[in-house]
Order: structure tokens, then C-alpha cells, then sequence
């Protein structure tokens, strides 16, 4: 998975964020939008993650999206 960086503390490291919104923005530009979020939605919804790690996949998953555009790769 491209954007596996997406742990709750990698985004919330301030030395590793910028990569971890970089890999998924990629991941949004490179790839269609609908299998993008598929890789990352699934996250905000375990039951078994904590607030943190939703919250860090729900940030991934606005990267993807940013990553892409205003049109998407529909």
C-alpha cells in the first residue's frame, strides 16, 4: 500500500507529516479517486482504532483527495 505511512504518529510527528500528506497527495494524483480512498477509508471506520489513529486517517484521506485536483481522476 503506497500510503501506509498514515500511523497516527507519523502524522502527528512534525518531522514526518510533510512526507505522510506528500505520499498521499501522489497516491490522489496517480490514482482514481474511488480506489485511493479505498485504501485509506476503511481506517476512520475500525472500531478497533482509537480517536488518534481516525483522526490521522481521515487526514490522510483529505491528502488524497488535494492530491487529486478540483476535477479528481475519475
Amino acid at each position: 500500500m503506497p500510503c501506509n505511512a498514515y500511523t497516527s504518529q507519523a502524522v502527528r510527528d512534525p518531522s514526518t507529516r510533510p512526507k505522510v500528506e506528500s505520499c498521499c497527495a501522489l497516491l490522489g494524483a496517480s490514482a482514481r479517486v474511488p480506489e485511493a480512498l479505498a485504501l485509506v477509508l476503511p481506517r476512520t471506520r475500525d472500531a478497533a482504532a482509537d480517536a488518534r489513529e481516525r483522526a490521522a486517517a481521515l487526514l490522510a484521506a483529505a491528502h488524497v483527495v488535494r492530491g487529486a485536483g478540483a476535477g479528481g481522476n475519475q
